[in-house]
């Protein structure tokens, strides 16, 4: 997986709105929240200290049905010219006491390969868009009523790594590039196949993985489409271990989108804000 995921601070809409009050602050938060609430996506990178291991602590274990099922997933999602689904999106955020609070969001996404996406994203602390056109990336905070541009490469497989180095990620994705079982496997230490579970009325294969920084689940619907029905990231290595947790469904393979769709249309008293990348 591409990004490793730094700790989401506890931030309340309040504290955020107050903070809008200073200029350089504005802008660092509305790209960091980018960064990390719209972004706590299925991304994970190697960490320098796993780097360092011996080759055997590295050599994966990985069942056979695990790894033929992960990869039938991303020859089903691949291979799609134009596609969406909607996701409902769980994410823990932990207090200063420790205590963990979790936040839902609902993503509505639309892409159209090679260079077209659209999201639409409602939850209870941010209520965003982003578009890609093949030029740039659009951010638009309904919150806010602010919105930046960002000026990448020209497809969706060569835009996503740009952003992710400049402190950015797109939703979920390693569903969005078509590379997907290259993208997850990379840095897989262990993979077990469970059996056959339900995720709401679906009978769903069940598989879970680690990795250095993270573990991660993962159930694919047994059925006529091979899609994701659920996903569980565990960030184990930071305090009191929050998860994030994703549940598909409404994936459509053959959706007619329009042009208009992947064109940003500035709202009325909209406020155009630099991006400043992280260091």
């Amino acid at each position: 997986m591409k990004t490793e995921l730094s700790p989401i601070p506890f931030t309340l809409r309040n504290r955020r709105q107050q903070e809008m009050t200073d200029l350089k602050q504005r802008f660092q938060c509305f790209t960091n929240s980018f960064g990390q609430g719209v972004v706590l996506t299925f991304v994970i990178l190697v960490s320098p200290v796993s780097a360092q291991q011996s080759p055997e602590n590295l050599a994966p274990t990985i069942d056979p049905v695990a790894n033929e099922l992960l990869q039938e997933l991303g020859q089903y999602i691949d291979e799609p010219e134009q596609f969406t689904f909607q996701a409902e999106v769980e994410v823990d955020e932990v207090s200063p006491r420790g205590q963990k609070i979790q936040y839902t969001s609902n993503f509505n996404i639309a892409v159209r390969r090679p260079d077209r996406l659209f999201v639409n994203q409602e939850g209870d602390l941010q209520n965003r868009n982003l578009w890609f056109n093949g030029d740039r990336f659009i951010l638009l905070d309904r919150d806010l009523n602010h919105y930046l541009y960002i000026d990448t490469p020209d497809t969706l497989n060569e835009a996503i790594p740009f952003l992710e180095d400049r402190g950015i990620t797109a939703p979920l994705a390693d569903f969005l590039t078509g590379n997907f079982y290259q993208g997850v496997i990379a840095n897989v230490q262990t993979g077990d196949y469970l059996g056959l579970h339900q995720v709401g009325d679906r009978l769903c294969h069940h598989l879970a993985f680690t990795q250095d920084n993270v573990d991660w689940q993962i159930w694919i619907e047994d059925g006529f489409e091979i899609v994701p029905c659920k996903l569980i990231v565990t960030y184990k290595n930071l305090p009191e271990a929050p998860q994030y947790t994703a549940y598909f469904s409404d994936w459509n393979f053959s959706p007619r989108l329009p042009d208009r769709l992947f064109r940003f249309v500035a709202p009325e008293g909209a406020s155009e804000i630099e991006f400043l990348p992280q260091q």
